[in-house]
């Protein structure tokens, strides 16, 4: 069990260092942003700040991410929408609101499988185990 423990710890705090994103990506972000002309780029840098925001400013964070996913809702992207709403969902666990985590991983996890997208499925039923991990339920979280 220890080394399963540690093993979680190891590549969640390796995901951690990834995704922290340099003041000076984030202006080039909003650079390129602001003069994105067609919404599959849009979408893109829309994300990427939704990200590049997770681990420091969280409303920025959610504020990104709102406009992502109803930029994939325009386009007619329900993967886009489902992996953004997964997304959404790891934003407000690090912000302490673990019901509304759970909440969006399983509408995530849901459309997923009804979608046959293996990737954000994957994406958010280890976001799911994470959140139970934080509540100490370790049989859940597996």
């Amino acid at each position: 069990m220890n080394k399963l423990i540690a093993s979680i710890l190891f590549c969640s705090l390796l995901s951690l260092a990834k995704a922290q994103v340099l003041p000076s990506e984030i202006a080039n972000l909003k650079e390129q942003l602001a003069k994105a002309g067609h919404d599959s780029t849009r979408l893109r840098l829309l994300e990427s700040l939704a990200t590049g925001y997770r681990f420091s400013i969280v409303d920025s964070s959610l504020y990104y991410n709102g406009l992502a996913i109803e930029l994939a809702e325009k386009m007619k992207l329900p993967e886009k929408k489902a992996n953004l709403q997964s997304l959404k969902g790891a934003t407000i666990l690090e912000a302490g609101d673990i019901p509304g985590s759970l909440q969006l991983q399983f509408i995530a996890l849901k459309e997923s499988e009804r979608l046959k997208d293996s990737s954000t499925r994957g994406f958010a039923l280890n976001r799911i185990g994470n959140t139970y991990m934080e509540l100490g339920e370790y049989k859940k979280a597996n």
